[in-house]
């Protein structure tokens, strides 16, 4: 099952409790070796006493050398005592994996590069792909297409890219047809690489595993039917890869496809289809108020990738 945004954000908040947890644990230990093995903790104890002196003295504007020389003594005598058990003064504090937030995952409160980390690496794990890192468009490799396609492609990209970085898009479909192996999937996988970035929540899925999906649904007791198609309805952006090549199953196929189409569309949830079926064969196979839906310009962009099988050419 699918996790919602709330449960990865919910597991992200405990990988970061766990990192001060053993940071400070980590600090516990080194701290309870030097004192009980060395005579550390005394000099650690003078270090913090002459510390406060100097604050004190500073603040008056009085002469600190003298307490200055004396810190700077105390400071070699405990480097000394944590060199017999192998610890040096850093080790005695509480060192977090990230020194720009403390493992809070905020900075001045902005999220931190790590926390984008963590979640980017989350989103990933969680949309249904099962690659641990996906293409961008800088490396997309326009060398394999034909030339004589090579035009059409590069502004499919080049919309897909635009597209991937509007806030609010004018419409929330976008419909890609085109023949078994031209790059379909290689493009949704781009854009929903910088939908990551965004760390917008992504699902990508293929039309044999919605269809199974659907016929859970179908088949689920009416209290688990909202948890099955939650994920689906509800993500920021869905690609629905190969959608066709799925069998159509009575009562279930185009019954709930049309009620995902329709849900997203009307919550403006940003969709995105493939599909081996020309518009003709989208309308034949499925009902008109699903081809009105994927074909008809008005409620989408529909675009026809050209190409030949780029699998052939490896």
């Amino acid at each position: 099952m699918q996790k919602t945004k709330k449960q990865i954000l919910s597991e992200i908040d405990d990988i970061l409790k766990d990192r001060q947890d053993k940071s400070k644990q980590l600090a516990k230990q080194n701290k309870d070796l030097a004192y009980s093995k060395t005579d550390a903790y005394k000099y650690v104890c003078l270090c913090h006493d002459l510390i406060y002196k100097l604050g004190i003295s500073k603040a008056k504007k009085e002469n600190t050398k003298s307490l200055e020389l004396e810190l700077e003594k105390n400071k070699k005598l405990l480097v000394e005592e944590l060199k017999k058990v192998d610890l040096k003064i850093q080790d005695l504090k509480v060192v977090p994996s990230c020194s720009e937030c403390n493992d809070t995952g905020f900075v001045k409160n902005k999220m931190c590069k790590c926390y984008k980390k963590l979640l980017n690496e989350k989103l990933l794990e969680n949309s249904g792909l099962s690659k641990s890192k996906l293409p961008s468009f800088k490396s997309v490799n326009f060398e394999v297409f034909n030339n004589n396609v090579l035009d059409n492609v590069k502004k499919l990209y080049s919309f897909a890219e635009n597209y991937t970085n509007k806030e609010n898009p004018e419409k929330t479909f976008v419909t890609i047809c085109g023949k078994v192996g031209v790059g379909k999937t290689y493009l949704t996988e781009c854009m929903l690489n910088e939908y990551i970035k965004q760390n917008k929540f992504v699902q990508f899925i293929t039309s044999f595993e919605l269809n199974n999906i659907f016929l859970n649904y179908h088949l689920a007791n009416i209290e688990n039917k909202k948890e099955i198609l939650d994920y689906i309805l509800n993500c920021d952006v869905l690609v629905i890869d190969d959608l066709g090549t799925e069998n159509i199953l009575k009562n279930v196929t185009v019954e709930y496809l049309y009620l995902i189409i329709s849900e997203r569309q009307r919550n403006k949830k940003i969709t995105i289809i493939t599909t081996n079926l020309n518009p003709n064969e989208i309308s034949e196979k499925y009902d008109e108020r699903i081809f009105s839906r994927l074909c008809d310009k008005q409620n989408c962009y529909l675009f026809n990738f050209e190409g030949s099988d780029l699998r052939l050419k490896k």
